[in-house]
């Protein structure tokens, strides 16, 4: 929603939108055969979901884990 209107999000952990949830599940299907061992995020929540969202459609079958 902030991009839309065009507002710098930051530090503001904004949530992700559908349309951002549905952007994060095709670009986890277009990188699903990539290898992969490590995904570094920020600590904002959108950052960590919109990840998670794409590691769903990895074929890694690997468990995320962030510290």
């Amino acid at each position: 929603m902030w991009n839309e209107k065009n507002l710098f999000t930051g530090c503001v952990d904004v949530p992700l939108t559908e349309r951002g949830v549905e952007e994060a599940i095709e670009a986890g299907k277009r990188i699903s055969k990539m290898p992969l061992d490590i995904v570094y995020t920020s600590a904002l929540v959108r950052s960590q979901m919109t990840a998670m969202l794409a590691l769903t459609e990895h074929h890694c079958m690997k468990v995320c884990i962030f510290a």
